[in-house]
């Protein structure tokens, strides 16, 4: 629970921050001084919540590069190690900057390693969009035909048709014709049949609001080290969309959905 709401507190200043970066690009400079500060202060403030982020990203990255089975899983095994990797070096990045960001201690390379962290971000942002869409396309689909159902599934729809009469116990699931399946096999099919379509919606939706968060928060590194050039605005945007469909991931796992 913990983890949670400090997810939840990190994701609440992120969208404050992109609303005073909106802010921000329609306002004259002298007037989006104070809004300046509040942007650098909200995203200080991020960086708190985020420190330890680093650690479960290093477990993973380690994780995926030890294991003898993953080693030699090919292209998609390389992709879920850079976006692992990569996201650890742009944490890493962030963390060793956060005193001079405080003003506590300025180093002159700070600059230089937020630099490269945010291209870091990138890559993993990259990755983590390609893996994304090779998941969404080789999503398997919702329909199975009867044949394929499962042995035991059908041994239990004979004992419980058994159980309301409406075949004998002992017959067996090949010796019933097409005609003879009763009204309650004929449901529990059509049970199945419709929870793996919605399953298989579930999964489509989450893979598309993945997408579209990981796209969208492609504008951000992209902005600060100069590869995507658009208005402040249009980054603020981006981040808030983004911010609002992690929230709602958050929110979910907190409530138990």
């Amino acid at each position: 629970m913990p983890d949670k709401l400090l997810a939840g507190l990190e994701k609440i200043l992120r969208f404050l921050q992109s609303l005073v970066l909106i802010a921000v690009s329609f306002l004259p400079p002298l007037d989006a001084t104070p809004y300046n500060k509040a942007k650098s202060a909200l995203g200080l403030g991020r960086r708190y919540l985020r420190f330890f982020k680093l650690f479960p990203l290093l477990a993973t990255f380690f994780h995926l590069t030890s294991n003898p089975e993953m080693v030699d899983s090919g292209f998609l095994h390389l992709l879920e190690v850079g976006k692992a990797g990569f996201g650890a070096l742009y944490l890493l990045g962030q963390n060793l900057t956060t005193l001079d960001a405080m003003g506590f201690w300025k180093v002159e390379w700070a600059g230089w390693v937020m630099m490269e962290a945010n291209r870091f971000w990138f890559y993993s942002l990259i990755c983590a969009v390609v893996l994304t869409l090779h998941s969404l396309v080789t999503i398997p689909s919702p329909a199975m035909p009867t044949s394929t159902i499962s042995k035991s599934y059908m041994k239990k729809l004979v004992l419980k048709k058994a159980e309301i009469g409406a075949m004998e116990p002992e017959l067996l699931p090949g010796q019933e014709s097409a005609q003879e399946k009763t009204a309650f096999g004929k449901r529990a099919e059509a049970g199945l049949e419709k929870r793996r379509r919605e399953e298989y919606q579930a999964k489509c939706t989450q893979l598309v609001k993945d997408l579209i968060m990981h796209t969208a928060d492609l504008f951000i590194p992209g902005e600060a080290v100069g590869w995507i050039k658009v208005e402040a605005w249009v980054v603020g945007s981006a981040m808030a969309i983004s911010t609002l469909l992690a929230s709602e991931e958050i929110w979910a796992r907190v409530n138990g959905m």
